[in-house]
């Protein structure tokens, strides 16, 4: 029987290996979240498809290790994150999937929670500074919202923001979504006058946008700023970051840390916040992504079609 790799334990549950079964294919498991290339390499040979629920990286060695891999069914949205051999994969005759759609609610849902926590002083008034005194905060009411980057993310993000009664919210993305503007309440900026005007900025561009958000861009944001950061370890310039935040001209939050450099764990929890690891995917979130993952890996494995199917349009994709 032909057999799938399944990584991780996160996602993927006994009703997928079940589907998997049922679909005529056996099914093996590396229960680790981030599998060295030398375990992937070991684990990859001889299986015909791969569903991919952990953060491992999938190299051109891995590929090469693959003889008769057909499908890698990635369970994220992250492609050059995750997999930086795509182009290498496809060039291979290896069809990969993914699910742009699973995490939209999930990150979308955290940003806003960051942004709130941040604007609202939780850290600065919670029990773990017992010299806080009462304070009058901003909030995200009568704000000038920013978002650089209205994909699936942004546009969501946008949504849930309304409900708050901001001052305005404005976007900048390298390619206008005027059929999105008027359903959001959203106003079109060119970047630099995005950054100059946003009390809250939320950074959610494509994990392609290496090296996009440096010391030009921090010098641009209004002064007192909050930057909510849901992008891809790489998108921002951590010392321009580190300077902008040692010199009190804005606050962050991130969905990751800054693990190049030691001094952003000397900031205070109100200037620099950030997770130890990712935390934007929920339970019903990482359901959705392994339902379609698990489907879509079935689906070009039996017939070579699948909705979520890379084409070779995304490998030239660029940040929206």
């Amino acid at each position: 029987m032909p057999t799938v790799l399944i990584t991780d334990s996160l996602f993927f549950f006994k009703e997928h290996e079940q589907q998997l079964k049922e679909a005529g294919y056996d099914f093996e498991r590396l229960d680790k979240p981030d599998a060295t290339e030398e375990e992937l390499i070991a684990a990859v040979k001889g299986k015909v498809g791969y569903l991919f629920g952990g953060i491992e990286c999938v190299t051109q060695k891995v590929i090469d290790a693959a003889d008769e891999l057909r499908v890698i069914a990635l369970a994220a949205a992250g492609i050059p994150r995750f997999i930086p051999a795509l182009e290498y994969a496809t060039q291979k005759g290896i069809a990969v999937t993914y699910t742009p759609d699973g995490p939209t609610n999930e990150a979308s849902e955290w940003a806003v929670t960051a942004a709130l926590m941040m604007t609202r002083n939780f850290l600065e008034l919670g029990r773990v500074n017992p010299t806080a005194k009462f304070m009058v905060t901003k909030g995200l009411e009568n704000q000038n919202i920013g978002i650089v980057g209205l994909g699936r993310i942004g546009s969501r993000i946008a949504e849930m923001v309304l409900g708050f009664r901001p001052n305005k919210i404005s976007y900048y993305s390298p390619h206008r979504h005027e059929d999105k503007e008027k359903s959001l309440s959203a106003n079109y900026l060119e970047l630099s006058e995005l950054l100059a005007q946003s009390d809250v900025l939320f950074l959610c561009v494509d994990g392609k946008a290496k090296n996009s958000f440096g010391v030009e861009q921090f010098q641009q944001m209004k002064p007192g700023s909050v930057l909510v950061n849901i992008t891809h370890p790489g998108v921002i310039d951590e010392a321009a970051l580190y300077e902008a935040l040692s010199s009190k001209r804005i606050r962050a939050i991130s969905d990751h840390p800054m693990k190049s450099d030691a001094r952003f764990n000397d900031l205070s929890l109100n200037r620099w916040y950030c997770m130890n690891t990712s935390n934007t995917i929920t339970e019903s979130g990482a359901k959705l992504m392994s339902d379609t993952a698990t489907k879509s890996l079935i689906n070009i494995l039996n017939t070579g079609e699948d909705t979520y199917l890379v084409n070779p349009e995304y490998l030239q994709f660029k940040s929206s």
